[in-house]
């Protein structure tokens, strides 16, 4: 498994205009200024059992 499908493994669990990343990625940002939401374990390619993904909130106005 690369680190390629790896991403795009994470990637397929979110909806459009979402953007997920794991628990590596959002502990990598600490020290920016992003916010990050919990969205739960997912079954990623290539990980044995679930792994937290997080939604990085990104948009300043709601969607609607």
């Amino acid at each position: 498994d690369t680190m390629a499908q790896t991403c795009e493994s994470i990637a397929s669990k979110a909806a459009f205009n979402e953007i997920f990343v794991s628990d590596v990625v959002r502990g990598a940002c600490k020290s920016k200024r992003y916010t990050f939401a919990r969205k739960g374990a997912h079954q990623i390619t290539g990980f044995q059992g679930a792994i937290d993904l997080y939604e990085v909130l990104w948009r300043t106005e709601p969607v609607s």
